[in-house]
C-alpha cells in the first residue's frame, strides 16, 4: 500500500539477482542488503556491481547473521539453527528443507573480516563492521569515495 499511495516517493526498489541487476553507474546513495549477502552466487561479482552502482560519496550496509564466538553461545545458537529451526519450520511452513538451508548458509558465511576484505577489493573505503549483541548478527559498512 506504500508504494500504491506514493508514500515513498523517489525510492526505487528492484527484485534481481544482483549480479544481473541493470542498475546505472553512480546512481544509488545507499544500498541495503538484510539477511541476503550470504545467498549471492558471486560476492565479489555482486559487490563490484553494488560499488559501481553507488554514487561517490554512497554507502553500502549489509546486516547478515553470523556464529557467535563465544563457545556456550555458539552451542547455543547452533543447536537452535541446526535442530529447532528446521523444525519449526517443517510444522509451521511445512517446509523443512528451506530453514535447513538457512541453518546450514549461516554456519559457512564468511567471518566478518573476510566481508570487510572483499569490500576492501572491489574499492570501498572506511569499511568496517559491528557485531551485534551475542554475536548473532554483523552489520558492514562501507563507503565509495
Amino acid at each position: 500500500r506504500f508504494i500504491d499511495n506514493s508514500f515513498l516517493h523517489g525510492i526505487k526498489f528492484i527484485c534481481s539477482p544482483i549480479e544481473n541487476a541493470e542498475l546505472k553507474d553512480n546512481s544509488f546513495s545507499l544500498v541495503t542488503i538484510a539477511f541476503g549477502f550470504r545467498n549471492f552466487t558471486d560476492h565479489k561479482k555482486a559487490l563490484s556491481r553494488i560499488f559501481n552502482a553507488l554514487s561517490p560519496g554512497g554507502r553500502l550496509v549489509i546486516m547478515e547473521f553470523t556464529t557467535p564466538k563465544n563457545q556456550y553461545l555458539k552451542a547455543i545458537f547452533e543447536k537452535y539453527t541446526h535442530k529447532i529451526i528446521p523444525n519449526l519450520g517443517k510444522y509451521i511452513a511445512n517446509d523443512y528443507d528451506s530453514y535447513k538451508y538457512l541453518a546450514e548458509s549461516i554456519s559457512s558465511y564468511f567471518e566478518p573480516s573476510e566481508v570487510s576484505e572483499m569490500f576492501e577489493k572491489v574499492g570501498f573505503i572506511k569499511t568496517r563492521y559491528e557485531k551485534l549483541p551475542g554475536d548473532i548478527v554483523t552489520i558492514h559498512i562501507g563507503y565509495k569515495c
